[in-house]
């Protein structure tokens, strides 16, 4: 029988030489073919488009004759909108892991080095385990 050793803990994070348990799941070294690392980047078409037409009704509210508050509020809205979610939208690392039961998205975190720790963990368990 072997015992238990944590190799990372943060969180709810737990990888030992055994097992790895993220949140409620709970994920046994030895079945464990891989893992690996992806980087997910945020679609940014959409918010993009929002600031584009809205400073596209500013301007025409601003230079037709008659001055339209209307398409100036909903212009400002919609360059306001489309900023926040520009800034917002965050660069994910997720780390997948190959089991049995096939491939799983077991961690996502817009923290690279946090990702980056719990893979380093995962790979000694598997090594270890071996």
């Amino acid at each position: 029988m072997t015992i238990e050793t944590k190799i990372f803990e943060r969180g709810n994070v737990l990888v030992s030489n055994s097992r790895f348990v993220i949140g409620n799941s709970t994920y046994p070294v030895r079945n464990i073919s891989y893992v690996k690392s992806e980087i997910q980047k945020p679609k940014r078409l959409i918010p993009a488009l929002s600031v584009f037409l809205g400073v596209a009704m500013v301007l025409i509210s601003i230079l037709t004759i008659s001055v339209s508050t209307n398409g100036l509020a909903i212009g400002i809205g919609l360059i306001m909108l489309g900023a926040f979610f520009l800034v917002t939208r965050k660069t994910l690392h997720n780390i997948l892991i190959h089991t049995n039961g096939g491939n799983v998205k077991a961690v996502s975190s817009p923290d690279g080095k946090l990702v980056a720790e719990i893979l380093a963990a995962l790979n000694s368990a598997i090594v270890s385990h071996a």
